[in-house]
Parts: structure tokens; C-alpha cells; sequence
């Protein structure tokens, strides 16, 4: 079965204060795993990390940004197939 036994870890820690401004550091871990049926071939694993951060413009604008793969880590989920590499966010929310 693909991807069974692989091992994967989550951690974060964030920090949100009372008008609203929130930021967050995150990590997310993959061990070697199984890539096909038989179990007898696998991609190593990776560690990325994530930021993320949340700035209220106003009462009706929020600010909200990050950075995933912060350090350009390079996996493959999918043999063949690399990843996107360091991608960045940005965006506006408005609430009416």
C-alpha cells in the first residue's frame, strides 16, 4: 500500500495578541516512504517550514501573507514529480 509507514510530524507555535495581529511558525516532517504497491521502492523524507502572519488594516481589511518551504527544501511526493519549492502568499480579506 503506498504510503504506508511513513512517519510524519507536525509543529507549531503561534502568537495572535489582542488587536489581532497573529503570526505562526510551522514545521511539517515526512520520513522515507513507500512509493509503490509492493512497497519496494521510496523517496526520502523532509522537513519544510512554513510562516504565517495576519495584520488587521482596519476594521474592515486584513492583511494575510506567508511563506511555505520557507528554507527552499526539495522533495518529491510523487516520484518524477518535484515540488513547487518556496511559494509566497499574500492577500487582502474584507468583512462588511
Amino acid at each position: 500500500m503506498r504510503f504506508a509507514g511513513a512517519d510524519k510530524l507536525n509543529l507549531g507555535v503561534s502568537y495572535e495578541n489582542p488587536q489581532g495581529w497573529y503570526f505562526g511558525l510551522l514545521m511539517n516532517s515526512l520520513g522515507r516512504y513507500p512509493t509503490n504497491n509492493t512497497n519496494t521502492e521510496s523517496l526520502a523524507g523532509y522537513t519544510t517550514f512554513d510562516a504565517k502572519t495576519r495584520i488587521p488594516l482596519s476594521q474592515k481589511f486584513t492583511l494575510n501573507a506567508s511563506v511555505d518551504n520557507i528554507f527552499n527544501q526539495r522533495y518529491q511526493l510523487f516520484a518524477g514529480f518535484p515540488d513547487a519549492g518556496r511559494v509566497f502568499q499574500i492577500g487582502l480579506s474584507a468583512n462588511f
